[in-house]
């Protein structure tokens, strides 16, 4: 079966801002607390709570999760090069946020609600962990839009070819004389299986008329960043974008918009989108909550939608984690990668929860 692989080139970048850029990721991570709180206004209502109470719950989770998901990131995957730069650790921008300690976070940071405002934590946890899902389905749509954290190469009927993260286009996006990038499906057959046959098409500045430039570029920059020197399974796991087997050719028009255009056949690597089937389980697990609390509110079970939700999203996590490429090079060889060796905790957690409840009279 030909696969119907799909080229995703989005530009994480919305719009710039000075120094700074509004990006689709801030922005789905934003909408995740916007949802949130409109969803809490409903169980507020519901429990006869004043919603004045609301605007400093979101503080405390906002600031929990941030917190908690950086320093989680700091203390689990890269603590020695932070040490060696503590002022990387605030710069938030540059990336770098685990969701095991945002859920940590989250937790420290009720019970230091609960303390001062005197609203039972578990209570709160039953409802905070049914948007937490929606804000994770948020977040990993963010980190699609970023290209990261997707999975390995992928034989079956469907995948992703990420042509801006590593050994992609992404260094040739950021150059001021290229005006566009796109990329073309051919059939030719190849062989390596998980590799695909493909055109990449660079369409440079219309201010740039000098072709021997040009080709100069190509033969240096371009020939540099898409030719391995191997071409076996490390290949397959480092690079998405690449020349064919050892070989660099290319071709050089002038358009219709009196642009020049490089044509350069490459070998592209379609990969799991795990991001989307991360996001598709928390979505379904916010779905399913919502719907059981919806119905079952009256009756409630102290606890029972914190685990039953805790324990689905990890499990989730756990399970998609097998089909990712390692996060940090020090999860190579390891029979368990680091996501998974910290899902386990809350996969326990979230059982006991829903044990727990199961032992309680109906509150």
């Amino acid at each position: 079966m030909e696969l119907a692989f799909v080229i995703w080139g989005l530009n994480p970048e919305i719009l710039p801002l000075g120094p700074l850029s509004l990006r689709y990721y801030g922005l789905l991570f934003a909408l995740g607390f916007i949802c949130g709180y409109y969803i809490f206004k409903y169980f507020f209502k519901l429990a006869n709570i004043s919603v004045e109470l609301l605007d400093k719950l979101l503080i405390y989770v906002a600031l929990g999760t941030i917190i908690g998901a950086r320093l989680g990131h700091i203390l689990f995957y890269d603590p020695i090069e932070y040490l060696k730069n503590p002022l990387d650790i605030f710069k938030i921008w540059e990336g770098g946020l685990a969701s095991h300690g945002g859920a940590l976070g989250v937790v420290i940071a009720l019970l230091l609600f609960n303390k001062k405002y005197k609203i039972n934590s578990l209570w709160l946890l039953d409802r905070v962990i049914i948007v937490t899902a929606l804000a994770g389905c948020f977040i990993r749509m963010g980190n699609l839009a970023n290209s990261e954290i997707y999975g390995r190469a992928t034989n079956s009927s469907f995948g992703f070819v990420y042509s801006r993260d590593k050994a992609g286009a992404d260094i040739l996006y950021d150059e001021e004389a290229i005006n566009k990038i796109w990329f073309d499906k051919t059939n030719e057959k190849l062989p390596y299986p998980a590799f695909q046959s493909g055109i990449m098409h660079i369409e440079f500045d219309q201010t740039i008329k000098d072709s021997v430039m040009i080709k100069r570029y190509i033969e240096s920059t371009v020939h540099n960043r898409f030719t391995p020197t191997s071409y076996d399974q490390k290949t397959v796991e480092k690079y998405n974008v690449l020349s064919p087997d050892g070989k660099f050719e290319y071709s050089l028009a002038f358009n219709n918009k009196k642009r020049f255009v490089a044509s350069i056949p490459v070998w592209m690597i379609p990969r799991h989108p795990t991001q989307l089937y991360e996001a598709g389980s928390y979505f379904l697990i916010f779905i399913v909550s919502l719907l059981y609390f919806i119905k079952n509110h009256n009756k409630l079970k102290t606890g029972f939608i914190f685990g039953f939700s805790l324990a689905a999203m990890f499990t989730a996590r756990f399970f998609i984690e097998m089909i990712k490429e390692e996060q940090v090079s020090f999860e190579k060889g390891m029979q368990l990668n680091m996501g998974q060796l910290l899902s386990i905790p809350f996969i326990l957690v979230g059982l006991y929860f829903v044990y727990r409840s199961r032992q309680q009279n109906q509150v």
